[in-house]
């Protein structure tokens, strides 16, 4: 089956059409929920931002603690993990 070169650049502007109206659509809903956002919003974002953050730091600093507890267990000496703990923290 042979299908022309016309009926190819047809079909290739019909996609590029609805690409670009998709696009735009998209576009169009992020300004609106752009406008919307405000300073309150913005504030509870950064809110959460640090919260998060902060979740992060404390699992972070756990996490090489008991790294350096199941090393001196396996090492069977107390000072090496504690200097190992501090190093990483």
């Amino acid at each position: 089956m042979f299908v022309s070169s016309s009926s190819k650049r047809r079909a290739l502007q019909g996609l590029k059409d609805s690409t670009h109206q998709r696009v735009s659509k998209v576009g169009d809903l992020a300004k609106e929920q752009a406008a919307g956002a405000g300073q309150s919003d913005l504030r509870r974002l950064k809110r959460q931002f640090s919260s998060l953050k902060n979740t992060f730091m404390l699992y972070h600093t756990k996490e090489h603690f008991i790294d350096g507890k199941a090393l001196a267990v396996s090492s069977r000496n107390n000072v090496l993990p504690c200097m190992y703990f501090l190093v990483i923290v």
